[in-house]
Formats: C-alpha cells, structure tokens, sequence
C-alpha cells in the first residue's frame, strides 16, 4: 500500500471513533439540556469560567501531536502489512 494511501487509512482509523465520540457527547448534552435546562446551562456556565488561552492551546496542541505520531504509526504498520507489490516495468534486482 502506498504511503499516502496507507496515511488515509490510519486517518479514518483515528477519525471514526473520535467523530463518534463526539456525536454521542452532543446527544447527551441535549438529552441533559432537553431534561433539565437550569442545571446544564449552570454546569456549562461554571466550566466555561475557568478556562484559559494557554491551557486550551496545550491541550489542543498536545492532542495533535499524539494524533499525529498515532496516525504515522499506524500508517507504517498498515504499509507493513499490505506491501507495494513490485509492478511489471521495474526491473527485478538480481544478485550474482
């Protein structure tokens, strides 16, 4: 498999349960909001309070780059698994 290809592959590898993570946790807010309104609007207004620039921009930061290496990891193992088959017009090395 070529690199490119095999980087597609581990991406949607990685993506599916992430987007699936994210939709089950919006599902839940609305069933939260659609149930008891006050309490999640104070819940959402409380953990909005506390955050800050530089502490979202690490976690957004260090979460990309483990994506990344698990991604490039992934893409490696799956290249190693399915090999580029050697095509008809490249010479055969031949040792003597």
């Amino acid at each position: 498999m070529k690199e490119f290809q095999s980087r597609v592959v581990a991406t949607w590898v990685v993506a599916l349960p992430i987007a699936f993570a994210a939709f089950q946790s919006d599902h839940h807010k609305f069933q939260r909001l659609t149930s008891d309104p006050q309490t999640e609007v104070a819940r959402q207004l409380r953990l909005s309070q506390h955050g800050s620039f530089v502490g979202d921009f690490l976690i957004i930061f260090a979460t990309l780059v483990v994506l990344l290496m698990v991604t490039d990891a992934l893409a490696n193992f799956i290249r190693r698994l399915m090999p580029d088959r050697p095509s008809a017009s490249e010479p055969s090395q031949q040792t003597s």
